[in-house]
């Protein structure tokens, strides 16, 4: 059996010769076939000798030729790497979506970690740029004032990590004075714990530059409103965050959709206890949702039925909105201005001021007055003027708060008197620059950060509203998936696969060089 088809191209030129002349064969040298043979096996060639009609025929194969394979072994091959592949994907997509979903993944910045050590702390003690200086800034309303009076700059509605901010009780505090406030509010979803921490920061460290009114933002889907200058006692009962069974039931709706009775009574006991109720960015609730065709709060009870229930004011300016039919409902009714950023993070900047006319000779609360020291009744009338050097020794931690809770209901009997300038606000929509603060991602997050790159989660969509800050959201869930990316992406990986194969098969056919 002969065929050209069976032997290299160099067939004559190599193998195609006569036997030499027979002979004694030496045993212990190889012959030249032999040798032949040695050297083309190191170098990866299977040659097959015959001796047929006197000639040594020599047919070479190379070992690197595909292996000659049943169909249907290689169809069963394919499949088998197929169906790994699509199962090593789906596993992978599965633990990716897992992880994102469950929030597994390590906390990306240090805001979340520690929160009272963060990268942004120093810079809010930056002074307010003299182009924005309230003082330089036409107020609302020109009113005639007695001139016994100390202009307060106060800001009404904030929130710290207590709640939903991203700064710390310190650091909202630092953030108020950079920006000309000496007068806070800290107001946190359903929580004092925020305001009493701020206030406990600004009496040790910052007590000559501002005071802080702890409050809570009562948070429902009904309603947003700001309950502000309870009582000491009334304060105690509400910061016990670890035991709900003890809080009192007005300072936190007691279901989402709260009746308006409940609403009232929050209303009443608040102000039963020395403190009033201010409604929250009116403009923001009565919006539409996005994507919905409803409001972002439901069923708000109306301003008129707000007045009739006694609430003590709305806020003329939220979150840079001017809202003007409030402001003329404010001074139709004889309300205290009120202006409000709603702090949440440190790259906000404030659009308005709310100034605070205190009269100079203003007096803490009637049924503390006779326990209070000259040096006491001195400071409450000017609360700004001692630094912490030139406290008296017997001025412990408690005298401050006592001095501080007292200047509180000052403010309070201020707010409540509705006297004509009592209360103005600066207002400049372009307001001071926002400061930009990179956040900075932690080493562990760096590790993971392919994880959160590979998001699987747009096969989807899940839209649950706004929350309800009491238990689940206000809005009826709305889940969308998408099968058309879930094909595409299946056509995609599939057709990924093939190419790979592809590719790997012109590799051992030896079309393409390894």
């Amino acid at each position: 059996m002969s065929s050209s088809s069976f032997f290299s191209p160099d067939y004559d030129s190599v193998v195609n010769r006569r036997s030499p002349t027979p002979q004694s064969p030496d045993t212990t040298k190889p012959s030249k076939i032999q040798q032949t043979l040695g050297t083309q096996k190191r170098h990866g060639t299977n040659v097959q000798e015959s001796n047929v009609a006197g000639r040594v025929i020599v047919a070479e194969t190379s070992s690197h030729a595909a292996p000659s394979a049943a169909p249907g072994f290689a169809y069963t091959n394919f499949v088998i790497r197929f169906l790994r592949y699509a199962l090593t994907c789906a596993v992978l997509i599965t633990a990716i979506i897992i992880i994102q979903l469950k929030g597994l993944l390590p906390a990306r910045s240090l805001v979340s970690e520690v929160p009272d050590k963060v990268w942004f702390t120093d810079k809010f003690r930056l002074s307010i740029p003299d182009s924005i200086e309230p003082s330089r800034i036409t107020a609302w309303n020109n009113i005639p004032l007695e001139e016994k009076t100390v202009p307060l700059i106060a800001e009404f509605h904030t929130h710290t990590t207590h709640s939903d901010g991203s700064m710390s009780p310190a650091q909202v505090v630092d953030w108020a004075i950079a920006y000309g406030f000496n007068v806070l509010f800290v107001t946190d979803h359903n929580n004092l714990q925020g305001g009493l921490k701020a206030q406990e920061y600004a009496l040790k460290n910052r007590s000559s530059e501002i005071h802080v009114v702890p409050g809570i933002e009562y948070t429902c889907c009904r309603i947003h409103m700001n309950l502000v200058g309870l009582t000491a006692a009334a304060a105690a009962a509400a910061a016990d965050d670890d035991d709900d069974s003890k809080k009192p039931s007005y300072l936190s709706p007691p279901s989402k959709w709260p009746s308006d009775e409940e609403l009232q009574m929050a209303i009443n006991e608040t102000h039963r206890r020395g403190g009033l109720v201010f409604v929250n960015h009116l403009p923001w609730s009565l919006s539409t949702e996005y994507g919905r065709q409803v409001p972002t709060i439901q069923i708000h009870p109306t301003i008129e039925q707000l007045l009739a229930w006694g609430v003590d004011g709305f806020e003329s300016v939220s979150e840079g909105t001017l809202d003007l039919p409030t402001i003329r409902f404010t001074e139709k009714h004889s309300m205290p201005y009120i202006t409000a950023t709603d702090l949440h993070s440190p790259d906000i900047a404030p659009t308005a001021w709310t100034i605070l006319n205190m009269p100079k000779n203003s007096m803490p609360h009637k049924r503390q007055q006779k326990s209070l020291t000259v040096q006491q009744k001195a400071r409450i009338q000017h609360p700004f003027t001692t630094t912490p050097q030139e406290l008296h020794p017997q001025d412990t931690y408690k005298h401050l708060l006592e001095d501080a809770n007292n200047f509180t209901a000052a403010i309070m009997d201020l707010l409540r008197s509705r006297t004509p300038g009592a209360t103005n606000f600066y207002y400049s929509p372009i307001g001071p620059s926002q400061r930009v603060y990179p956040v900075p991602n932690t080493s562990k997050w760096d590790w993971f950060s392919p994880l959160a790159a590979l998001d699987f989660t747009y096969f989807w969509t899940e839209d649950k509203g706004m929350y309800s800050f009491v238990n689940g959201f206000c809005h009826e869930r709305i889940f969308t998936f998408y099968f058309t990316r879930a094909f595409a992406f299946i056509f995609w990986a599939f057709l990924l696969f093939i190419i790979a194969e592809l590719i790997g098969f012109a590799i051992n056919m030896g079309l393409i060089s390894k």
